[in-house]
């Protein structure tokens, strides 16, 4: 299992990458079209200088025209949350409940290998694998099974960014605390290498700067934090729950609000309007016309409990703002998911319950030891527990229920999209009413073959 770090590899990128950039730069100060532009900027010397310019006085919106394509092969989890974290992307992930990831290998962190218990380390991950193995012998779904994985699991996924947000995703790498990361410190160095490679202007320009860290006094709670690991006490198991701690005061009436003015603007007559209720103007915000009026309307959520595999699911959505905790400053071995495919075999959970146990006494042991929090954090099961903060606006939040309340979705966070429309009917019931999977929103399913042949019954439990 043990063996080099991960890698990243360039895929493919936008050609003529300066020449691109120069021809939009120029459309700003001139009369000329864009193609026509294209066609006239083929001094590569003289694109490079006015795009090297343009970066160095921080404008960077023109490089968003570029998209560069990696693969990340062989790297941890932790280091996938890392990237997927940053939204202007798009993302496809080898999936952990169709793939076997038996053989998929682990990440070691260096400081480990230094500190003498690299061979413990190896040995304890190479049992977190086998009962991995077990547990789908036993007949555990893999999608349950996974929870017993580290989060040194090897991953493999393939992103698109545009140039920006590459470069963001750089200066993060190479700023505390991830750059405290060994893995992800070289990722970023790595992706840096190719993109002074591909588009030479950003050499000698700031977008690579690490950000400065927050200074924190001596006593300051968050600079005191430290993870501690209490061994007479026994790992607990948990599940989801969810909380509104914030929303738009009455979310409906603004929709309302929203495409009334809308439909003012644009000519429709006063006694008209007025003669519509909240609930048709919010009605007519489900047409694409006038859904943007959907967005005035956030919702904040606070959600306790969520295991790291299930945060992989909430982060793949774009446009929402996720907060979750400093893995580093977090207990990883405190809490965990118990699925009822585990739970229902007595030698299945002793068997899951040992292994959550044996990771708190691996940590205490590595604290003891020397080791960071930054290297502990690899052996975090996928099933640990962290709370996070998450708010949508109202147009995503029928997205997200839409794909998460389908009954194909993944049952835990199957079962926070559930929550979530139960929590936002209660506030918002115009807005939600009828939201459900897609087969209730749109009257079919979209999953083809893999439907699970229940579309009546979802149309009467939420429509």
């Amino acid at each position: 299992m043990l063996g080099n770090p991960g890698k990243v590899r360039l895929l493919a990128h936008t050609p003529d990458i300066q020449r691109l950039i120069g021809a939009a730069s120029r459309l700003v100060t001139t009369q000329a079209r864009g193609k026509d532009l294209w066609s006239k900027a083929q001094d590569h010397d003289s694109n490079e200088r006015l795009v090297r310019k343009l970066v160095s006085m921080g404008h960077l919106s023109v490089i968003e025209h570029a998209t560069v394509t990696l693969s990340f092969e062989d790297v941890s989890l932790l280091a996938e949350q890392f990237v997927i974290q940053f939204r202007l992307a798009s993302f496809t992930v080898k999936s952990r409940r169709y793939v076997d990831f038996s053989s998929s290998g682990y990440y070691i962190p260096a400081a480990v290998m230094r500190s003498g218990l690299g061979e413990q380390f190896c040995r304890h991950a190479d049992w977190l694998f086998d009962c991995y193995s077990r547990l789908q012998a036993s007949g555990v779904p893999r999608e349950d099974a996974r929870f017993v994985l580290p989060y040194c699991l090897r991953s493999n996924f393939i992103c698109t960014m545009n140039l920006r947000e590459l470069c963001h995703l750089v200066s993060r790498a190479l700023s505390v605390p991830w750059s405290e990361y060994d893995e992800i410190r070289a990722i970023g160095s790595s992706i840096r290498g190719y993109l002074l490679g591909i588009a030479p202007f950003l050499d000698g320009t700031d977008v690579f700067e690490p950000q400065s860290a927050l200074l924190l006094d001596e006593h300051c709670a968050y600079s005191e934090t430290a993870v501690s690991y209490d061994l007479q006490k026994a790992p607990e198991c948990g599940e989801a729950g969810v909380e509104l701690i914030s929303y738009t005061p009455d979310p409906d009436a603004v929709v309302a609000a929203a495409v009334a003015a809308q439909l003012r603007s644009e000519g429709t007559a006063a006694p008209l309007i007025d003669e519509l209720s909240t609930g048709e103007l919010v009605d007519l915000a489900a047409d694409g016309r006038w859904a943007r009026n959907l967005e005035h309307a956030v919702f904040t959520f606070a959600v306790r409990g969520l295991s790291l595999a299930g945060l992989t699911h909430l982060t793949r959505h774009r446009m929402q703002s996720l907060c979750i905790p400093d893995l580093g400053k977090t207990d990883l071995t405190a809490r965990f998911v118990l699925p009822d495919s585990i739970r229902s075999s007595s030698a299945s959970e002793a068997l899951y319950v040992e292994a959550a146990s044996a990771a708190r006494r691996l940590q205490h042991q590595m604290s003891l030891a020397g080791i960071g929090s930054r290297d502990r954090v690899y052996l975090g099961l996928c099933g640990s527990l962290v709370d996070v903060i998450l708010s949508m606006n109202a147009r995503e939040l029928l997205h997200f229920i839409a794909l998460r309340t389908c009954n194909r979705a993944q049952w835990e966070i199957r079962s926070v999209a559930r929550a979530i429309l139960s929590i936002v009917r209660t506030v918002a019931p115009y807005i939600f009413n009828g939201a459900g999977p897609n087969c209730v929103r749109s009257g079919r399913c979209p999953e083809g073959k893999l439907s699970c042949g229940r579309a009546a019954e979802m149309i009467e439990k939420y429509g």
